[in-house]
């Protein structure tokens, strides 16, 4: 009888001490964790706890750059959550992090396999939206830390369209938008607003040139004026590109002329200075006073340097552009530089058929913007994922400090044109 009680015992003592161990060791419930989508600073993970989930206090994800992460590190859970499919932020730039998922009981806590991402060097943020009217085609630009934003086209191939003249100031260091002096006329105020219509600089003062009319507008006094020419036949020198360099302005249009503003009037530099003397349809930047020229070609952008003294432009590089074969001339949208970057922003492309001659729209198709960024100091460009954002065009951009801000333009929303007001941030 003591022999069956004992054997009883040691039986009853096996049970319990297998159930407990099964309650316990929890590791082969949890899959590994799979990585879905990575950016600059955030990660989207996925998983699942396949059994024992009446047991667990807390599942979830933890993390870090050690290459065994625990919960004593950084963590994102719930109680008792079985299927997993969240996103971790607030990530470093260009780093490599270790993840895997933890489940935890009363007994103590089990991992799963740990998978590696690395994030990428730069990020898209949504910031909040621009508080004026929404529009595409506004100018913009930055100087001082703060950025510009104004003028554009309120709606898109609609009859109650109308050209906005409002014009404000953004600081970044308080998030904040602030509306100056309203453009004040209507002389050129639709020609101002065009893609192919540049704006540069002298200093503190900002300046536009379509057809007779000079416009500037200087931040310190927070003030626009508009000029015209005295001798319109001198006109045509102006139709290029504008751009200013060791406190002089130039216009580029085959020829090379300087114009003083003071006077309105230009001298003749060159009569022929074109990249390899061909006709240049691209753009002009500035980055640490030298110049460089942005050129497209059978799919392949090109990167110019030009040496006004000598008349002379030299191949820097070139790389395939994988654009669109039809459509309207333009390729880029824009450019915007900020330290030795310049950042060529493409846009949604709207593509046309004019059958038998006719000017009806047959058909659309858009593109989701993405920016391209040239190193001037490395000689070589870095294309940036597309913005995420709905495809789109018109929009606008200014570089503060190491950001580019990317506001507004017109897209489709339920097979309607929208014109939008919201702003994308992303850090180099």
């Amino acid at each position: 009888m003591i022999k069956l009680n004992t054997f009883i015992q040691l039986a009853l003592l096996t049970i319990v001490f297998l159930s407990c161990k099964k309650d316990e060791d929890l590791s082969s419930a949890i899959t590994g964790i799979k990585v879905n989508e990575v950016g600059g600073t955030y990660a989207i993970l996925s998983g699942s706890i396949s059994h024992g989930s009446d047991k667990i206090t807390k599942s979830g994800i933890c993390w870090s750059t050690s290459s065994e992460p625990t919960i004593n590190d950084n963590t994102l859970s719930g109680a008792n959550k079985r299927i997993i499919n969240d996103t971790i932020t607030g990530l470093e730039l260009n780093t490599e992090y270790y993840a895997r998922l933890f489940c935890s009981n009363e007994s103590g806590t089990w991992y799963g396999q740990t998978n590696s991402f690395h994030t990428s060097d730069y990020d898209w943020v949504k910031m909040a939206d621009f508080p004026g009217t929404e529009r595409y085609q506004a100018i913009s630009f930055s100087y001082n830390g703060k950025g510009y934003y104004g003028l554009g086209h309120d709606q898109y191939m609609s009859d109650d369209a109308s050209m906005l003249k409002d014009f404000w100031c953004y600081d970044p260091s308080k998030n904040t938008w602030t509306r100056l002096s309203d453009y004040p006329s209507d002389i050129s105020v639709e020609d101002l607003t065009r893609s192919d219509i540049k704006c540069f600089n002298q200093g503190s003062s900002f300046y536009w040139f379509y057809d007779s009319h000079f416009i500037s507008y200087n931040i310190d006094s927070e003030s626009w004026s508009i000029s015209e020419l005295s001798n319109k036949d001198a006109a045509h020198y102006y139709q290029g590109n504008w751009f200013s360099v060791n406190d002089k302005i130039y216009c580029l249009n085959n020829t090379l002329i300087e114009f003083k503003p003071e006077t309105m009037s230009h001298k003749l530099i060159y009569e022929n200075a074109n990249p390899n003397n061909e006709e240049f349809y691209g753009d002009i930047f500035v980055i640490n006073n030298e110049v460089y020229g942005l050129d497209t070609e059978n799919n392949v952008l090109f990167i110019y340097k030009y040496d006004i003294l000598n008349n002379t432009w030299q191949l820097k590089t070139k790389t395939d552009w994988h654009i669109r074969n039809d459509g309207p001339p333009y390729f880029f949208s824009h450019t915007t530089v900020q330290n030795n970057y310049c950042f060529i922003v493409r846009e949604a492309s709207f593509h046309y058929s004019y059958p038998g001659g006719g000017q009806e729209e047959m058909g659309m198709n858009y593109q989701h913007p993405s920016i391209w960024m040239y190193d001037t100091v490395k000689d070589e460009f870095k294309e940036r994922d597309p913005i995420l954002v709905s495809p789109r065009l018109g929009a606008s951009s200014f570089c503060i400090d190491d950001n580019i801000y990317f506001i507004g333009g017109v897209g489709t929303e339920d097979s309607k044109y929208k014109v939008y007001n919201d702003i994308w941030k992303m850090s180099f």
